[in-house]
């Protein structure tokens, strides 16, 4: 015969090995129980079994020629089948039926199974059946030779290919082969994920009683109630106010945070009429019970209907167009007289007071002035920030401080969700990753469920158990990191929907999300089945709504996804939001800032010029600097720092940059202009930009950093050289601990093709960052070079620049004498 009229191809598939053996009863139990062949005996060969086996082999040929598998190969006992390499899930669920379903029609039958992934050549001879070889079915005959009884093993290539859907028991080892076993009980990991819905509710630490109890007995006073509760890492004040809210069921409750990353003016505060469930009929009511999250608790107070004036205002207000401040403090009045009841106060909520747009901020201060109004402010900030005064009441201040989570609060809160008894062993390890706060607890509960470390009890026992052994290492992981992990197991449509929920705004509509979605090549009904599953996993708590732990999910997803994936989902936001915007107004701000993100600085800068003019109208002038100076820092081109020049010159700049801001953690002094040139009216001079650098250095010296941003947001929107500014608020930022923002902040400033004297300067901003980082051997590096090119440039201020900061290094480096020697060079004289 000619070679020629031999065929041979070679393709990758996935190999089944099946094989059964008839088996008495009692050798049917020793095997279900765990034993091997050799245990179960040599028996069953009687005429029934015989036949019953014959019957079971034809039925699965049957069940593999119909699953659209190969049958390569079926003698007595074993079929030996094939599927292509990419339906490696496929082969998987063919092989576990058949171990499952064998019970049914043939109870004293055992089959076990091989799989293995890799190349199978098939020969073709005229005459002669086809013949097919290949390590892979050699490895699935191996590791089917070595199965239990019931047990489907998998080869290295296999369980490579199926780790993300599949979970695995006991190794297996035949030779230089070796294998996996399919979980017999948990073998999908989706099925895990459905035991997520068996987690009991997250109660309250038991450290936050006390928190708690104050919180309610102030609640329940009549009149002005100004709360400020301050916490770290611990447990989440927002929590604690929903707790609060579900039982004391305010009026009227707006929670106020931050939106389109505090440019939007009046953003924080339609954020809130969002959230309160804005009900768009005749009565227009906002409905207190979907103020923080989708409780269900149809018992909260149904605030009163407003007067049509009123629902015109917060209407405009919600499609982001302008209102004057004046009118915005009227309306907002009026909305909080109309909820003040006999026993029943409108709350307002500032989560996260630092990050609110100050427009907001602003009006608040404004209106809450007046004495008639009776309300309970509850502010949330960080541990050590204080709260503006303009926030601050005549009378006291409530001040109230969540403690972390201790290690014994955080078994507590680990038995209760995992219904574990008290002292549990598995409570603990769980409250030690989760760390010092509830949702990493609760986190990492979820997490060691999803991936199956966790599994339900089998037996009619509540509670969870480990799977297998526990996880190695029981040192806290990051919240971010743990939501990462049970992110990235969701299914790919799921996933898609919780990056575009993560990159759309907070309070993003249901039809938004759906445009979004479309443009990203989704359906509809992929959306709905998406959020089915983000809801069931806890990602999502009322529709579109990411709940309280918005932040860290946001935080999340956003550091996971890929530069290019993260932008085209806000360049797709910024399409959507420009189809619905009718003309220019303060939700320019927010197109801006997604056009941003979506690398789109240009357009970014326009539209932040067109939120600057429309707040310069409302009686914004703050903000409007501020909207201008950042499109400026977008887009530095002379048309972009005309139209910045023309929005500052009809500000009054010295009131401005002088007065304090109710964003501000302090109280700054007034900062008077050193050079006089500072228009006292509308209208400015030529001078104004250097003036306000003058002015920013001044307050610089003097420590009042918030004055001295508030004076280089002037200067910039003046004309003055963004990257200076830039350079100089790094250096604001740095003084005042925001040592990630001052790192970002003079990123931004570096120029391609600086002059060198411009690089120094870079040099010395980098030297002090790297010391405040911790790594002050690279701010020698960078000293050194400083003062290397200024010595250079005969220039003797920069030199003396450059070995003060030089010697700050030295001493951050433990080397005092040193540092001494280099401070008493920089003041010797120079010619």
């Amino acid at each position: 015969m000619a070679a020629d009229d031999i065929r041979r191809t070679r393709a990758e598939c996935v190999v089944l090995w099946h094989r059964c053996e008839a088996s008495s009863e009692a050798q049917a139990d020793a095997g279900t129980s765990g034993g091997t062949r050799e245990q179960a005996g040599n028996g069953g060969n009687d005429a029934s079994s015989a036949q019953g086996t014959e019957k079971w082999i034809e039925l699965v040929l049957a069940r593999v020629r119909a699953s659209g598998a190969r049958v390569l190969a079926g003698i007595g006992t074993t079929v030996v089948a094939t599927l292509d390499s990419i339906e490696v899930a496929d082969a998987i669920e063919l092989a576990r039926s058949l171990v499952e379903d064998v019970a049914q029609p043939q109870p004293n039958l055992k089959v076990d199974i091989g799989v293995a992934l890799g190349e199978v050549e098939e020969t073709i001879e005229p005459g002669k059946a086809p013949t097919y070889r290949g390590a892979a079915i050699d490895r699935a005959q191996a590791l089917a030779n070595r199965a239990h009884a019931g047990e489907v093993v998998l080869d290295d290539a296999t369980v490579a290919a199926a780790c993300e859907r599949y979970l695995f028991g006991r190794e297996v080892l035949v030779g230089s082969v070796r294998g996996q076993a399919l979980d017999p009980y948990n073998a999908r990991k989706e099925e895990c994920r459905r035991a997520l819905s068996e987690l009991a509710s997250l109660p309250l630490p038991p450290s936050a009683l006390p928190v708690f109890e104050e919180l309610t007995r102030l609640a329940q006073q009549t009149g002005e109630t100004r709360v400020a509760l301050h916490c770290t890492a611990g447990p989440s004040p927002l929590d604690l106010i929903e707790r609060l809210a579900r039982t004391e069921k305010p009026q009227l409750l707006l929670r106020i945070s931050r939106k389109a990353g505090g440019l939007q003016p009046l953003g924080g505060l339609e954020l809130a009429l969002r959230r309160s469930g804005l009900d768009d009929t005749a009565q227009f009511s906002l409905r207190a019970r979907r103020s923080i999250s989708s409780s269900g608790d149809d018992a909260m107070r149904e605030p009163a209907a407003l007067p049509p004036a009123l629902r015109g205002m917060l209407k405009a207000l919600l499609r982001g167009q302008a209102i004057a401040r004046a009118e915005m403090v009227e309306a907002l009045a009026e909305l909080l007289r109309l909820n003040t009841k006999a026993g029943a106060r409108p709350w307002i909520v500032l989560d996260q007071l630092h990050e609110i747009d100050p427009a907001t901020l602003g009006v608040i201060a404004e209106t809450l002035q007046s004495s008639e109004l009776e309300c309970m402010l509850l502010m949330t900030l960080p541990i050590g920030a204080s709260v503006p005064a303009a926030l601050l009441p005549e009378g006291a201040l409530h001040t109230l401080t969540l403690p972390p989570l201790d290690a014994h609060d955080g078994r507590t809160l680990a038995e209760a969700l995992l219904s574990l008894e008290e002292g549990s062993d598995i409570a603990q390890r769980v409250a030690a990753i989760g760390g010092d706060s509830p949702l990493g607890v609760l986190e990492a509960a979820r997490t060691l469920v999803t991936a199956g470390d966790l599994v339900l009890q089998k037996t009619r026992a509540k509670g969870f158990v480990w799977r297998g052994a526990p996880r190695s290492g029981i040192g806290q992981v990051p919240v971010e990191a743990l939501i990462t992990e049970r992110a990235l197991g969701l299914p790919p449509d799921a996933y898609r929907v919780l990056e575009t929920l993560c990159i759309a705004p907070p309070d993003a509509s249901l039809d938004l999300v759906e445009s979004v979605i479309e443009r990203d090549g989704l359906a509809s009904g992929e959306l709905r089945d998406g959020l089915t599953q983000l809801a069931a996993e806890g990602f999502v708590d009322n529709g579109v709504s990411l709940g309280s732990a918005d932040a860290a999910i946001r935080s999340a997803i956003r550091s996971s996804m890929p530069p290019a994936r993260a932008a085209e989902l806000n360049r797709f936001v910024a399409d959507e939001l420009r189809t619905r915007q009718k003309a220019p107004g303060f939700g320019s701000a927010q197109l801006a800032y997604h056009l941003a993100e979506g690398g789109q600085e240009a357009d970014a800068a326009r539209a932040l010029l067109d939120a600057g003019r429309t707040a310069l109208q409302a009686g914004f002038q703050r903000v409007a600097l501020r909207l201008v100076a950042t499109a400026v820092e977008l887009d530095g081109s002379p048309d972009v720092r005309k139209l910045a020049s023309e929005v500052a010159s009809s500000v009054d700049v010295a009131s401005v940059a002088a007065s304090p801001s109710a964003s501000s953690s302090t109280n700054p002094a007034v900062v008077a202009d050193p050079e006089g040139t500072a228009a006292a009216g509308s209208g400015a001079t030529p001078n104004m930009a250097a003036s306000a650098i003058a002015s920013a250095r001044k307050a610089l010296a003097a420590h009042d950093y918030d004055a001295a941003e508030r004076w280089l947001d002037t200067a910039v929107a003046a004309g003055w050289g963004r990257a200076a500014a830039q350079r100089m608020l790094a250096m604001a930022q740095l003084a005042r601990g925001d040592t990630s923002d001052a790192t970002l902040t003079l990123s931004r400033a570096r120029t391609p093709d600086a002059p060198a004297e411009v690089q120094a300067r870079d040099a010395l901003g980098w030297a002090l960052i790297h010391v405040e980082s911790g790594n002050a051997a690279l701010g020698v590096r960078d000293a050194l070079g400083a003062l290397a090119a200024s010595r250079k440039l005969s220039d003797a201020r920069g030199e003396v620049a450059a070995l003060h900061v030089l010697a700050h290094c030295y001493r951050n480096l433990d080397r005092e004498d040193d540092a001494l020697r280099i401070a008493v060079a920089a003041c010797a004289p120079r010619t």
